[in-house]
């Protein structure tokens, strides 16, 4: 069961997840500045006149944006952490896993929504949608599910490997 050729795989899955969990990290930092530095300047600007509400709304907008792709980083983060932990057939990184792959199946509707604020900020409605771009948006929603399949077939490892322990 042992055998060194799957330590030495265990090894390097640690070792590229140590690097994967500080870059998203390092992401999660700068992104969090980031927010602050978009926050900071539409406080104060709050002080004097009322913004204007296309301002006000790109503001919003980009940091509604930048939270979710935050939020995908701290998932990977954390599922990278149990990685680290040496803990990869448990229901925990099946369930980290299934929640990135949530997490990116719904990057699929942002294109839509962020045309239509986009459009409803400049124009003050909904234009008309001329490009389709339906390959990235599938590709996402595909991508994702297969995640969420694949964190299932994790926590049935898990529960597979823990019931092979009791047995032996």
């Amino acid at each position: 069961m042992n055998n060194p050729l799957s330590s030495s795989r265990r090894e390097k899955v640690q070792r590229l997840s140590r690097v994967f969990r500080l870059l998203c990290q390092v992401l999660l930092g700068f992104g969090g500045l980031l927010i602050v530095g978009l926050a900071i300047p539409y406080f104060l600007a709050r002080r004097g006149p009322m913004p204007d509400l296309y301002s006000t709304g790109v503001t919003v907008i980009g940091m509604a944006g930048l939270c979710y792709w935050l939020l995908g980083a701290w998932l990977l983060e954390r599922l990278f952490s149990n990685f680290i932990a040496g803990r990869f057939l448990e229901a925990s990184s099946g369930l980290w896993l299934k929640r990135f792959g949530f997490w990116m199946a719904t990057c699929c509707l942002f294109p839509f929504a962020g045309r239509y604020l986009w459009d409803v900020a400049l124009y003050g409605g909904p234009g008309a949608i001329k490009e389709s771009p339906m390959a990235p948006i599938f590709g996402s929603m595909l991508a994702g599910l297969f995640l969420i399949m694949l964190g299932w077939v994790l926590e049935e490892a898990g529960e597979l490997q823990a019931e092979q322990e009791l047995i032996v």
